[in-house]
């Protein structure tokens, strides 16, 4: 598969996503399968990096060479999809340096060129405090959803712990073939994928103390009940998101 240059990824097709090998790009395309959708994916796949920072700064790549993130820009003339929702598995749940993610940002900027496109993206599992930190670093944006925490999944015959937002992307889309339109939204219903969240969220209606809407109001969202996705409030804190037009593909 070639490097920096998008490829248009049927998720149904059993040799191109075998072709992905073991990874975290697999088990992304097992966990939107999980949730009972089959969509196409504009995929870019980039050289690893020596170590993580240097991963990081092939993800984020070159807005001049429309490389890494920014190869996106190119999905609509090189393979006719227009992606709708960046997702990046894996590697968006840091703040190097003590400041806000490279690769979100990329995205950030790679979405506002887009219409209507938005990136899901996971935060720090370690609290809800972190969560609420990494939110702050975009609470401009009204293009970017950040969730806390990650999920339990079952992947190989295994329950392991993995990001959430490629279940958040994918109930999105599922939301939208169910009504045929993109205005409906996909909160407040379960995400059938998973089999629990992995870190204790509390809930209590009308509690502002409590898990699920401290991180509302600090511009994240979350699962209650331990499936619901609940109020995914954009990193823009007080303001929802918009939905994306037209069909959103990831």
């Amino acid at each position: 598969m070639l490097l920096d240059e998008p490829v248009a990824l049927s998720i149904d097709d059993v040799d191109q996503v075998a072709a992905l090998e073991p990874g975290l790009a697999r088990d992304a395309v097992d966990q939107i399968l999980s949730e009972g959708i089959v969509t196409d994916i504009s995929f870019v796949r980039v050289a690893e990096g020596a170590d993580t920072e240097a991963s990081m700064g092939n993800i984020v790549g070159s807005a001049g060479a429309k490389t890494g993130v920014w190869a996106q820009l190119g999905a609509k003339d090189h393979i006719g999809l227009e992606p709708g929702l960046l997702i990046a598995p894996g590697h968006t749940s840091t703040r190097p340096g003590n400041a806000a993610n490279p690769i979100i940002t990329a995205m950030g900027a790679v979405c506002a060129r887009i219409i209507d496109c938005m990136a899901v993206l996971d935060t720090p599992g370690t609290s809800r405090e972190a969560a609420a930190l990494y939110a702050e670093d975009f609470k401009t944006s009204l293009n970017i959803i950040v969730m806390y925490p990650g999920a339990k999944v079952y992947l190989s015959g295994t329950q392991v712990v993995r990001p959430l937002l490629s279940h958040v992307a994918a109930a999105i889309v599922r939301r939208d073939k169910q009504v045929g339109n993109p205005f409906k939204a996909a909160w407040n219903r379960p995400l059938i994928g998973i089999l629990g969240a992995a870190q204790r969220v509390t809930y209590r209606d009308g509690d502002t103390s409590s898990d699920a809407n401290y991180l509302v109001q600090a511009g994240g969202g979350t699962v209650i009940e331990n499936k619901t996705l609940w109020a995914p409030f954009g990193a823009a804190v007080g303001r929802l998101l918009r939905e994306p037009a037209g069909r959103r593909r990831l």
